[in-house]
């Protein structure tokens, strides 16, 4: 793990870098220094449905809460990283993500064990009183995914120079991002939302950030051909972007690989 991938932005206070520094020594001496008694967050994937975006916003938050107590971030597929003197093992709950003292909480729990959860939880975190200072002087902005993700995870370089050749080519000013799925039923008795409804949600973020229509682009992922084109009729064609038909030539994916967009100029998602 590198806390120089994908450096730092010229809006993040540098004392992150630090965070970060002082995170991949301990870290790095977790794995190989057997004297070094540590003590973990753990996020285990178990058995689950989800796509890779979901999981990532799990990863992200336990990566957040060790960065949060001084401790060591892992993933746990199918058995914890190494045996704990004291294998304590605490479950949260929403309520004490937003009221929660982690540091008195966990202080004799060697092992912090979360369930992977498609829930992106950093909001609640965002809102505890205890750790203000802690984000007042490391994401002044609130902004927490986009520094973690890219010091966490690293794209291919064919990868990210596809993706961002496909951005460039394709994305305008603002592009907001919608996901339309139709497969995957939101719960018993619960309706999948119209896709007109997604589309004047769409429209408010364009009329929000006051941008023409020759300055915005709506990226759509969906999988349905019918919400594609409706979506199409309703918003401009000429302004919907999607890896299914509308982009511009220049990105080409081989039989079942799949180019994930990484970061536009301005890109905000709506996910249904």
């Amino acid at each position: 793990m590198s806390n120089r991938v994908g450096g730092r932005k010229g809006n993040e206070p540098a004392q992150l870098d630090t965070l970060l520094d002082r995170y991949a020594e301990r870290h790095k001496r977790c794995l190989f220094d057997e004297s070094y008694q540590g003590q973990y967050i753990i996020v285990g994937m178990g058995v689950s449905f989800s796509g890779l975006g979901n999981r990532m916003l799990s990863v992200v938050t336990g990566m957040l809460l060790a960065l949060m107590t001084d401790r060591c971030f892992f993933l746990r597929h199918d058995t914890c990283h190494r045996e704990s003197k004291t294998p304590d093992i605490w479950t949260c709950g929403d309520p004490l993500y937003i009221t929660g003292n982690f540091t008195d909480l966990w202080a004799t729990h060697d092992v912090i064990d979360f369930h992977h959860d498609d829930d992106y939880l950093v909001p609640l975190l965002l809102s505890n009183p205890h750790y203000r200072r802690f984000f007042d002087r490391y994401f002044p902005g609130r902004e927490v995914f986009n520094p973690l993700s890219r010091f966490m995870f690293r794209l291919h370089p064919r990868t990210e120079a596809a993706a961002q050749q496909f951005r460039k080519a394709n994305f305008g000013v603002l592009t907001v991002g919608l996901q339309v799925r139709t497969q995957k039923p939101l719960g018993p008795g619960v309706p999948d939302p119209a896709v007109s409804h997604i589309c004047t949600l769409a429209r408010t973020v364009q009329l929000k950030q006051g941008l023409p229509d020759d300055q915005i682009q709506f990226f759509v992922a969906t999988d349905s051909e019918r919400a594609l084109a409706e979506i199409k009729r309703t918003l401009g064609p000429e302004r919907v972007v999607s890896m299914y038909g509308g982009a511009k030539e220049g990105v080409k994916r081989r039989r079942g690989q799949v180019t994930p967009v990484r970061k536009s100029r301005r890109c905000l998602t709506c996910d249904y």
